[in-house]
């Protein structure tokens, strides 16, 4: 892979890794085969790859989902043509999601209006909010005991406009690296340039950090955004459920 895409999934996994570790969990297994399961929360809740994955590899992955107690995701990545994709097949995966792994080099200060603040979360009433608002722009929970265990390592915040909390957002720095996700704006502000303005403000706050990548996963939704800021596209992210006699082993 090349230098920024590694960059850019080292970032995220090391997320689902420090959640992991914050409920005491090890996500490391022997056969490079890794996983969190966290059941208050439908987040992380996943199963990745840390070397190249081969069929066998893809098969424990169905046994640790057929096994687990709540349902997970398994997630890859791979070039926009997914090679892999025949191995997942076969053992019985079938296709949820996918996002683009995309990426800023050298970033440059963004002119903004100045119509919303991001309120980072210390308290255990803001990451309640936060769970209570999270939902409105993703569709699934990230639960507030994820964010008082792990707010000291990963930057949490709510967005607000005016009086209103209008969606959120995190971020997670890796040496020079830094990650934006859970960019949410709840559906009543959408089309309105805020998820522009709060990527303006992170992307001011890097430069005066001294950063020098900035990397996300986009949805179909937000990539002409990036875009339109000057990030690059880098690598497809796939994520898989299980399924067995018709029915989906996640939700």
């Amino acid at each position: 892979m090349e230098d920024t895409q590694q960059k850019n999934i080292d970032n995220l996994v090391s997320i689902w890794q420090l959640v992991a570790e914050s409920f005491n969990q090890s996500s490391h297994t022997d056969n490079a085969v890794n996983h969190c399961e966290i059941k208050s929360s439908d987040w992380p809740n996943r199963i990745w790859f840390s070397t190249r994955i081969t069929g066998k590899m893809v098969k424990a992955a169905a046994e640790i989902v057929q096994h687990a107690s709540i349902p997970l995701t398994v997630s890859h990545w791979s070039p926009f043509e997914d090679s892999a994709k025949p191995l997942f097949e076969q053992a019985g995966f079938t296709e949820k999601s996918s996002q683009i792994g995309m990426f800023l080099t050298n970033p440059q200060k963004v002119n903004h209006s100045n119509r919303i603040t991001l309120e980072k979360i210390t308290t255990e009433a803001q990451a309640n909010r936060w769970e209570e608002v999270y939902p409105a722009g993703f569709g699934y929970k990230i639960a507030a005991e994820i964010l008082n265990r792990t707010n000291r390592l990963i930057s949490y915040y709510l967005v607000y406009h005016n009086e209103n909390v209008i969606g959120t957002v995190f971020t997670h720095r890796t040496g020079n690296t830094l990650g934006i996700h859970g960019l949410g704006i709840s559906p009543a502000y959408r089309n309105q340039g805020f998820a522009e303005e709060v990527m303006a403000r992170l992307i001011n706050r890097a430069v005066d950090e001294g950063i020098d990548l900035i990397v996300l996963q986009s949805s179909a939704m937000g990539r002409n955004i990036y875009l339109k800021m000057g990030f690059s596209e880098d690598f497809l992210m796939t994520n898989y459920r299980l399924v067995k006699r018709g029915k989906a082993l996640d939700a």
